[in-house]
């Protein structure tokens, strides 16, 4: 389950977003509001009504509005900025650089503080660590966030517990006033964080009245926030979704883009990775079209697979193995 941290500038609305994501009532003090939720799901709902399942396990994601305590913030996998275009707020993408800015510099910080630790304790470069550090700290001083440099797979494991902000991806959500709604906003990227256009007030009202769908049509707002949200969450971690359907159950499970079917066993449990025989597999779509899986059967549309069937994004697998 991805960890969500959630912050922006004084005033912007995170406790808003965080509500309208959750639909956990924020507390609005100096404490941190943390929710955990399922995620939106209609190819699970579809799966579980075909095969008559009476139980639906979704993807969860848990949202934590840090109430800017940065050692909270470090703790997620990825966050979402919160950049206001309310009120008083009128230079959204200046406070999307400021934020990032503070990123940036609070890394330098990190590496300079770690390179000296290490320069004081006279041991030899651990294994490599002095360069990486001056190869990280000059990417930094050109104002580039560390997510966006290319590293070798050993520097990514060496560096992942130094708990760096600007190697984290962000997503932004664009808090506008419900007069905006429908005008045409153009915000100038930042360093490609791609950015949600919503209007936090009205979707915290619509998730908080339990008629969502009456409210959106009538304020002509789009998909539901966490939808949006979730969906770009997701490809910020690179992630896909694939499906079992067993004994009284639909499951929903995310895994990383280029993952394989044994590494997807693994995930479920080690025992069918253990005794792994195959994967039958048939994709979401041709499944839905062809209307049942004997259909499907019928069609040629479902494959036995064997471990380095590279999973792909609607995947329903029903795993075969003997232990």
């Amino acid at each position: 389950m991805l960890k969500i941290g959630i912050t922006g500038p004084s005033g912007c609305g995170k406790s808003t977003i965080f509500t309208a994501l959750t639909g956990k009532v924020a507390t609005y003090t100096k404490e941190p509001d943390v929710a955990v939720i399922n995620i939106p799901d209609e190819r699970l709902d579809f799966l579980a009504g075909m095969f008559q399942r009476e139980k639906k396990v979704y993807e969860t994601l848990e949202f934590i509005d840090t109430k800017d305590d940065r050692k909270l913030l470090k703790n997620t996998d990825i966050l979402v900025l919160i950049v206001p275009f309310c009120g008083n707020f009128k230079d959204p993408e200046s406070y999307l650089e400021e934020m990032e800015g503070e990123f940036i510099i609070e890394d330098a910080l990190l590496c300079e503080e770690r390179y000296k630790r290490i320069e004081k304790s006279r041991k030899e470069d651990f294994e490599g660590e002095l360069e990486l550090l001056k190869k990280l700290d000059a990417w930094l001083e050109k104002g580039n966030p560390l997510r966006s440099i290319e590293l070798k797979s050993y520097e990514s494991k060496r560096i992942r517990g130094f708990a760096f902000l600007s190697i984290k991806q962000c997503v932004g959500i664009l808090n506008i006033e419900e007069q905006k709604i429908g005008q045409p906003i153009d915000i100038p990227s930042v360093h490609s964080i791609p950015l949600i256009t919503v209007c936090g007030e009205l979707e915290m009202e619509v998730i908080q009245t339990g008629d969502g769908e009456e409210m959106r049509k009538e304020f002509g707002l789009g998909p539901p926030l966490i939808k949006m949200v979730s969906r770009e969450l997701y490809k910020a971690q690179k992630l896909i979704t694939f499906y079992t359907v067993v004994g009284k159950e639909a499951r929903a499970w995310n895994i990383m883009e280029g993952k394989t079917a044994i590494e997807a066993a693994e995930m479920i449990h080690s025992d069918i990775a253990r005794g792994f025989i195959k994967g039958q597999v048939v994709s979401f779509d041709d499944l839905m079209e062809a209307g049942s899986f004997n259909e499907a059967k019928h069609l040629g549309k479902v494959r036995l697979e064997g471990k380095e069937h590279k999973i792909n994004d609607g995947d329903v697998i029903e795993f075969r193995f003997n232990v």
